[in-house]
Parts: C-alpha cells; sequence; structure tokens
C-alpha cells in the first residue's frame, strides 16, 4: 500500500487531500477496513471519498465517527484501486494536527509515503515525527 497526502493550511483552515494506493495480489477479492483520524471538528459536507479502479470513478459511502471517517473498502482479486480522500476542517486554537494512523490495523508497514505539508510564511511546524526537509515556496513553507 502506498500513502500520499498534502496538508495545506490557508488562512484558518486545513485542507487535506489524501490518495491511497491498496494491491491486492491474492487470487481472492479483500475488504480493508480504514480509519481516517480527523483531530478537529471538521464540517462533515466537505469530505469526499472516491475509488478509481480500472479507470472508473466512483463516489464512496463512508461513515463519519467520533474521531474520524470510516470505510470498508473493497478490493478484487489481482487488482488495484486508488482512494481520494479530500476534507476541510477550522484550525484549533491556530493550531492543525494530523495523526498518521493508516496500518495500524493491518498491522504491516506502509510500501511507501510521501506527505508535503504546506504552510503560509507566518507559521511554522511544531512537530513532526517523520524527518523533514524544508524548502521556501513563492511565499509559502514547503515541509
Amino acid at each position: 500500500m502506498e500513502e500520499k497526502v498534502e496538508l495545506k493550511v490557508v488562512s484558518d483552515r486545513l485542507f487535506v487531500n489524501g490518495e491511497y494506493t491498496f494491491y491486492n495480489p491474492t487470487s481472492r477479492a479483500h475488504t480493508y477496513a480504514l480509519f481516517f483520524p480527523v483531530v478537529n471538528d471538521f464540517d462533515s459536507q466537505s469530505v469526499k471519498l472516491t475509488a478509481v479502479s480500472n479507470m472508473q470513478f466512483k463516489s464512496v459511502r463512508f461513515k463519519i465517527k467520533k474521531g474520524g471517517i470510516v470505510h470498508k473498502l473493497p478490493v478484487s482479486a489481482k487488482s488495484t484501486v486508488l482512494l481520494k480522500l479530500n476534507y476541510e476542517q477550522p484550525l484549533k486554537e491556530k493550531k492543525a494536527q494530523y495523526i498518521t494512523l493508516t496500518t495500524r490495523l493491518w498491522k504491516k508497514p506502509l510500501d511507501s509515503a510521501e506527505f508535503l505539508v504546506y504552510l503560509p510564511t507566518k507559521h511554522k511546524l511544531l512537530r513532526s515525527t517523520y524527518p523533514l526537509k524544508l524548502k521556501q515556496v513563492e511565499a509559502e513553507t514547503q515541509l
């Protein structure tokens, strides 16, 4: 599984755009149980979840549970599904937080993960559990 997440702070909001690629190399269909934690309150109307399989785009049903977004993703035998998640939330006390728990249910590491964080120059990153490379990009900071 691969994960690519873009976090962008604009004004007083955090925009999250995630792409998650699921492979099923087996000869049987498999359903992944997914939980995307959301720290601050968020507008569930802003959530868009789309699955792309065999070049077909399909909106996907999901549930909002306390603390996040829940979805069960079926993946056919010997196939790949790209899941796209987009949502926005207000900053709480001028802070944004994103928690990575993607593989906790499966107890296996990701094949690869990439996180892009865009901050206005007046904001700063307080902490990260991953090593970061920092570069200035047109009046924004990309981490």
